[in-house]
């Protein structure tokens, strides 16, 4: 009888290529619609997406530039957030293919904060909220309805792809895109002895009211270019 040894195994030949590392980065309105319709190099187009001084129009017709999110702790975790249900047939007693329907797709990121003492990512957090400025101090408290200052173009995580690099050795990232973005859950806010206090917050994706089966997230990856890895 045969041995199964070592050779059987689901890796690919590239499969060393695909990893995603590390925590990534998160950033506000990225450029995204410039990077994906650069003629320059992967590489090139991805810098350009979140220079500072790279502005943008975003869908609700803001100029916006891109930025940091800030310093965060414990990485982020996307979930695509799908319901799905079977149609329910008589006498059916088992999935059948072609009678799924989906719900709502409601894609969202939870992350942990640590800036707590800056005001734009007190804004953030809130989601909804009135800014009132002072001569010494800002004061900001939530509201109750969200208005079109309260989403951003997006939100976007960056993440290095092990063993893809460009030619000058600058990694390339895989992309998740969150488009008008906005927080709408933000968790207890413990302040606790020799520790920092974070804002761990949910932000969740959204669709245009013009174009509303458009689901506002996108998942991007360089190609396999021949010169890049």
């Amino acid at each position: 009888m045969a041995q199964l040894g070592s050779s059987l195994s689901s890796l690919r030949p590239d499969s060393v290529k695909n990893l995603v590392l590390d925590a990534g980065s998160l950033w506000i309105n990225a450029n995204i619609p410039d990077m994906l319709s650069a003629t320059t190099s992967a590489n090139i187009a991805f810098s350009e997406a979140i220079r500072l001084t790279n502005t943008w129009v975003d869908p609700n017709g803001v100029t916006v530039a891109p930025r940091p999110l800030g310093a965060t702790r414990g990485g982020t975790t996307f979930s695509i957030n799908k319901e799905e249900r079977q149609v329910e047939v008589d006498g059916r007693r088992t999935n059948i293919k072609g009678l799924q329907r989906v719900d709502m797709i409601s894609p969202s990121i939870k992350t942990s904060l640590l800036e707590m003492a800056d005001i734009s990512t007190l804004r953030l957090a809130l989601g909804s909220s009135i800014l009132t400025s002072y001569q010494n101090f800002d004061s900001v408290r939530p509201a109750l309805y969200p208005s079109d200052e309260d989403y951003f173009g997006n939100i976007t995580l960056f993440a290095t792809i092990a063993g893809r690099v460009s030619p000058d050795g600058s990694p390339l990232p895989i992309v998740i895109v969150m488009e008008n973005c906005r927080a709408n859950t933000i968790s207890d806010t413990p302040f606790t002895d020799k520790n920092e206090a974070v804002l761990e917050i949910e932000l969740t994706a959204h669709s245009l009211d013009s174009d509303a089966f458009n689901i506002g997230c996108q998942f991007i990856v360089p190609k396999k270019i021949s010169g890049y890895y």
